[in-house]
């Protein structure tokens, strides 16, 4: 169990993202990181919020949907990584959710390829 975040996050980001192969929610800086097939396409926050992998297009294409870049201070400076929160309209809906974790999925293992 990820000791950070509660059953309840946890239960909701498997329910979000079960149309996805292998899904797997793995503890990671008092949070956890999402995969799929062995692949991070996602993390879960401390506060319980999902973000997902993206970048150009599907980056853009979330913010319009109201989507917010992860960010985080360190050492006093601010800092961002290529990771949206999922827009609020598919926060509960396991379809919409799926659609966007997919293009997080196939943007992830490309990177992995190299």
């Amino acid at each position: 169990m990820i000791m950070a975040l509660g059953a309840e996050a946890l239960a909701r980001a498997r329910r979000l993202f079960a149309a996805l192969a292998e899904l797997e929610v793995r503890p990671m800086a008092g949070g956890a990181g999402l995969y799929s097939q062995g692949v991070l396409f996602g993390l879960i926050c401390p506060r319980a919020q999902i973000f997902l992998r993206a970048e150009g297009v599907v980056a853009r294409a979330m913010a319009a949907e109201g989507a917010t870049r992860f960010a985080f201070t360190r050492d006093g400076a601010p800092r961002t990584l290529g990771y949206w929160s999922l827009p609020a309209d598919s926060e509960d809906d396991p379809l919409a959710a799926a659609r966007w974790a997919r293009r997080a999925v196939e943007l992830a293992r490309a990177e992995a390829l190299g």
